[in-house]
């Protein structure tokens, strides 16, 4: 399955296995799965720790079976609880077990399903080839230059594909050893991280303890996914000039897309193995050796500078982040249509990294002006998407050639009305 890498670990809680005993505590772990289970069947191991749940993860892998990462319970899958995993008695049981040599080896064709969640918020399955994820990691781990006995502190659970690329293939496929740390009541426990970081894996709700690891610890790199840094914290973060800040960009869907290090990099740059193009109704196409061999659209728009640089320009499919959350702008539409049936109502995320929001929310309403207090009190307490921070209200909708109202043309009535 990996190499043996004897000097590395995975570590969380103060609790450390080399990845050598992680391969056995896998084998040891597949040889008790239940036989009610068969090939290829999606089976979700519940997890009741990282490093427990990324053995039952191998082991599944090692059975034949597909397994699901996912950090909760949920339907789309058989439930298999291995219970709490005894490590020590675990390890014993695989010095006196006659473990074959093939034993680690996965079998062709195995993918893993990721959950992620659909504009509505209800989660969605992606299913992902084992080879296409190891060519993403290989492609992470020289750019980031990682090496044998590195040290990667995760902030992220490895159970969704960005943690489990940064926080476990990248460093199994490297030889370099990761800490899973999560902080209690603000704060981590120190004595579990190393004082010399090569990569540090975040996300954007993280940032503070960021900061406050920064102060105190030697870190080369810092990685961000899921959001930007956004121009105010980019200020912040470049005092630490020591330190590389990646922002990536990139889906469940499509893998990793491209980059950027922050000061270094305006533009993104392509991942190794990304090609993008425009079609003929402009629409940005991506084919990598991480989703397969077809061209396939993505969802947003995109500047291409060249074949190796684009700008980031917003998204195509009507979703926009909001305080590092994914909304509809259908679903902020059709709430507040269930609230004031009679008007006409188009949404609009204006994208502003200054702010720590992400941007605004608009809303353009054909009609006369309403209580808006009234409607912010009714909307906050039935709906969980945000109410938007501008309202626009207009007599009448103009409409195109094609008899459609576009977002340019409310904007332009509202900046003359302005």
């Amino acid at each position: 399955m990996f190499n043996e890498l004897s000097g590395s670990q995975l570590s969380e809680n103060n609790i450390s296995i080399s990845w050598d005993e992680y391969l056995k505590l896998c084998y040891i772990l597949s040889l008790k799965i239940p036989d009610t289970f068969s090939q290829n069947d999606k089976i979700l191991p519940l997890i009741h720790s990282n490093i427990e749940g990324l053995i039952a993860i191998g082991a599944s892998l090692l059975a034949g079976l597909v397994p699901v990462l996912a950090p909760e319970i949920n339907k789309t899958a058989c439930l298999w609880d291995p219970g709490k995993l005894d490590i020590k008695t675990m390890l014993d049981e695989s010095i006196s077990e006659n473990i074959p040599e093939d034993s680690y080896f996965i079998k062709k064709g195995v993918c893993l399903c990721f959950l992620t969640s659909g504009s509505t918020g209800n989660a969605k399955q992606i299913e992902k080839h084992w080879f296409q994820l190891l060519s993403e990691a290989l492609v992470l781990r020289d750019l980031y230059k990682i090496k044998p006995y590195d040290q990667i502190l995760s902030l992220v659970s490895p159970f969704h594909i960005y943690g489990f690329l940064h926080g476990f293939l990248l460093s199994v496929l490297s030889g370099a050893s990761v800490t899973f740390a999560k902080p209690i009541g603000g704060l981590f426990n120190m004595d579990e991280i190393s004082n010399d970081i090569k990569l540090l894996v975040s996300v954007p709700a993280m940032w503070p303890l960021v900061e406050n690891l920064l102060t105190k610890n030697k870190i080369d790199s810092v990685v961000s996914s899921s959001a930007n840094f956004g121009s105010k914290r980019e200020k912040l973060l470049l005092e630490y000039k020591d330190t590389d800040f990646y922002e990536l960009y990139g889906s469940t869907e499509t893998g990793g897309i491209g980059y950027r290090i922050i000061e270094k990099d305006n533009p993104f740059k392509t991942l190794k193995g990304v090609r993008l193009k425009k079609s003929s109704e402009d629409e940005t196409m991506i084919m990598s050796e991480f989703i397969g061999k077809t061209w396939v659209p993505l969802a947003d728009d995109l500047n291409l500078i060249n074949k190796s640089k684009f700008i980031y320009k917003g998204r195509n499919d009507r979703i926009f982040k909001y305080g590092g959350k994914r909304f509809s702008l259908d679903k902020v539409e059709n709430n507040l249509k269930n609230l004031i049936s009679s008007c006409q109502i188009i949404c609009h995320f204006k994208e502003n990294d200054k702010s720590l929001k992400g941007g605004s929310l608009i809303s353009y309403i054909e009609g006369d002006e309403l209580d808006l207090i009234g409607l912010r009190k009714s909307y906050e307490n039935k709906y969980s998407e945000p109410f938007p921070s501008n309202f626009y209200f207009i007599s009448k909708f103009p409409t195109g050639v094609n008899g459609k109202v576009s977002i340019d043309m409310l904007e332009k009535i509202r900046e003359v009305n302005a």
